[in-house]
């Protein structure tokens, strides 16, 4: 439900695995984000992008906060895949608490969805999406396959 709010519709995603890594929730906060880690893996799909429109509204949603990186994902069969994911861009605090995904869904799941919901209705929320327009037509990558947050339905 998140994912297909978010994207704007429906998005073909496979299993996969970011190596070096862990899933933590900002302190204060909700939400779930991968950090690099000298040991440990995450799960989550990968998700190949409709078209131009899903990654500005992707774009929009994470916000600044974040930046888009290339990282090679173990994907389905075991072979590895290149992909793009949200790192913290350096504006993230840096305290970080456990984030288990059967935890947000019992707390926060439905509070989330009614939250992206406004924000994605929001004018100005709308507008940037548009302008991000011309940047993406520029800018997206040849490969617009993202990694999802954390956990396979997490996004």
């Amino acid at each position: 439900m998140m994912r297909r709010l978010v994207l704007g519709g429906a998005a073909a995603v496979e299993p996969g695995r970011v190596l070096n890594a862990r899933c933590v929730r900002v302190a204060g906060q909700t939400y779930p984000m991968l950090r690099p880690a000298a040991t440990g893996a995450v799960d989550g799909v990968l998700a190949r992008l409709a078209d131009a429109e899903a990654l500005r509204r992707l774009l929009v949603y994470e916000g600044v906060a974040y930046r888009l990186a290339r990282l090679a994902v173990v994907g389905a069969e075991g072979r590895v895949v290149p992909a793009l994911a949200f790192l913290p861009s350096g504006r993230m605090a840096r305290r970080f608490a456990p984030w288990r995904y059967a935890d947000w869904v019992r707390r926060w799941r439905r509070a989330a969805l009614r939250e992206v919901e406004r924000f994605l209705a929001c004018p100005q929320t709308r507008a940037q999406i548009r302008g991000l327009r011309h940047w993406a037509a520029k800018s997206t990558p040849r490969s617009s396959t993202l990694h999802g947050r954390c956990d396979r339905a997490s996004l």
